[in-house]
């Protein structure tokens, strides 16, 4: 996790990019645990009770279920967002 201390004194903190600099910031070693379903907003991470397995593209990440039920499925390209012709 790349973090930033406020002038408050607080921190705030993201996930880092590869190769990013660190720039003003600290890095803090497995200090993102999680990402969350962009679909549901589901948390996947390796703790319980969240989800274990997701898929991901780029910086956007989906859970099984709505995988399966959105993407595999085919659910997106029957409404027509996929549509290669467009």
């Amino acid at each position: 996790m790349l973090a930033f201390k406020n002038k408050d004194g607080s921190t705030i903190g993201r996930r880092m990019a590869d190769g990013e600099a660190i720039g003003d910031g600290f890095v803090v070693p497995k200090g993102w645990e999680h990402e969350h379903c962009s679909l549901c907003w589901k948390t996947i991470s390796e703790l319980e009770p969240d989800e274990h397995f997701g898929y991901v593209n780029n910086s956007d990440w989906v859970c099984q279920e709505c995988y399966d039920k959105y993407i595999k499925s085919g659910f997106g390209k029957k409404l027509g967002d996929l549509d290669s012709t467009v």
